[in-house]
């Protein structure tokens, strides 16, 4: 469907800021926290002219020192948004989910690959809490939001990826802006971030389709605040330009030697070093993580025999012998992002990062910009289960809502085929 285009992030900001105070403050935690939150669904700008709906959910860093605190943008791949908990190979029942049925049919459907469509909506951003609870440890708010509307265009929008992820994007920055300016919306939590947060200093990370859209040039230019980006096994799709016109203070590539979706290490490698040679000035990393598949890096990541794409059988030879433990995945992952983000934003240009001390993790500069080398890391962030992650529902439209008459589109054959 069809409708004007809307500047869904003006929308945004002038409906959150029409929200009254909250008196309650809460004061600063006194370790970081990992919250999440939801608010009513609503339309986004989908680009070519068109609106599509989004559900509004999001997972929140916030660090146990005053501020103010750059932020970190955690932008989540092309999962499954519908599946049937417990029967669907492709998450554990770590994850987390919720019902929508709205956009998640109530029919479960067990397809050839184990699948399972169905009536659980997966909580994305949850499965990457432990990265956002060491980014927040580090002194970062972190604001990880829902993004599954840039895959599953509900409302039959002509749109595509990047604009839908950049409007939820800059509708959930317009939310912690208003809760910087001390708005709470009703959530418990916002108490802590009244004050604490500089918008004016970004970084972001994506993992698969997210990764490839922190990379691209676009990136800059929707957000001339970024300056560090990290892309966790990138999935590119076709010849991508990669030349950024507004140069980043640096960006990390980072690869599973066993990743089943993107061909191991191969292609985020070739990535990484396209990357260097188009934006030469900009420091450029690439590490690798040995034993690492695709689904591992996220919380509640299940079966790598199957996925959003057809998966390659043992890349690199990974054999289940080889694969490291899903948390060793996990917590390698957000050890060397946020080793990488918190020295690249304070400014350093000799890097010192420490990794496990296994063989796990390799990691090399591609460009002249950056000296770097690794030592053993003394600790190593701990799991937070992407189901534990509570979830308190907001008060106010941070979106317009849907217009009346909307239609939906699922698939009686499973919840989240769109037409």
């Amino acid at each position: 469907m069809k409708m004007r285009r809307a500047l869904v992030a003006l929308v945004a900001a002038s409906t959150l800021a029409g929200c009254a105070l909250n008196s309650a403050a809460k004061p600063t935690p006194t370790s970081p926290q990992v919250e999440g939150y939801t608010f009513a669904a609503g339309m986004v700008d989908a680009g070519a002219g068109s609106q599509t709906y989004t559900k509004f959910n999001g997972t929140i860093g916030i660090p146990a020192t005053p501020g103010p605190h750059p932020v970190v943008v955690v932008v989540h791949g092309s999962y499954y948004p519908c599946i049937t908990l417990g029967s669907n190979k492709l998450f554990t029942r770590d994850v987390s989910t919720t019902k929508e049925p709205d956009v998640c049919g109530p029919e479960s459907n067990a397809s050839d690959d184990a699948l399972a469509y169905g009536p659980d909506y997966v909580r994305a951003s949850a499965s990457f809490a432990t990265l956002v609870k060491e980014l927040a440890n580090r002194g970062f708010v972190v604001v990880a939001p829902d993004v599954h509307a840039k895959d599953a265009l509900w409302s039959g929008a002509e749109g595509s990826q990047g604009p839908v992820t950049t409007s939820i994007v800059k509708a959930h920055l317009a939310l912690l802006a208003d809760l910087n300016k001390g708005i709470s919306h009703s959530l418990p939590f916002a108490g802590a971030l009244k004050g604490a947060v500089d918008m004016g200093s970004l970084a972001f990370v994506g993992h698969s389709s997210g990764g490839m859209y922190v990379l691209e040039p676009q990136l800059t230019k929707d957000f001339p605040a970024a300056k560090v980006a990290v892309a966790l096994e990138p999935a590119r799709a076709g010849d991508t330009d990669l030349t950024n016109s507004a140069a980043l203070a640096g960006v990390m590539v980072v690869g599973g030697v066993c990743d089943e979706q993107v061909s191991g290490d191969r292609e985020p490698r070739r990535l990484a070093a396209d990357y260097a040679k188009a934006n030469p000035r900009v420091p450029t990393v690439h590490a690798s993580l040995a034993g690492t598949t695709h689904l591992g890096l996220l919380q509640g990541g299940g079966d790598t025999t199957i996925g959003m794409t057809r998966p390659t059988p043992n890349p690199r030879a990974c054999t289940k012998a080889r694969l490291a433990k899903p948390a060793d995945m996990q917590t390698a992952a957000a050890q060397i992002t946020a080793e990488f983000i918190e020295q690249v934003m304070s400014g350093a240009r000799s890097l010192t990062i420490a990794t496990p001390s296994s063989p796990m993790v390799k990691v090399r500069s591609l460009t002249s910009g950056v000296s770097l080398k690794t030592e053993p890391a003394t600790s190593l962030p701990a799991i937070t289960v992407a189901n534990t992650v509570r979830f308190f529902p907001g008060k106010g439209a941070p979106l317009p809502p849907a217009p009346t008459g909307l239609r939906l589109h699922w698939s009686k054959n499973g919840g989240n085929k769109y037409d």
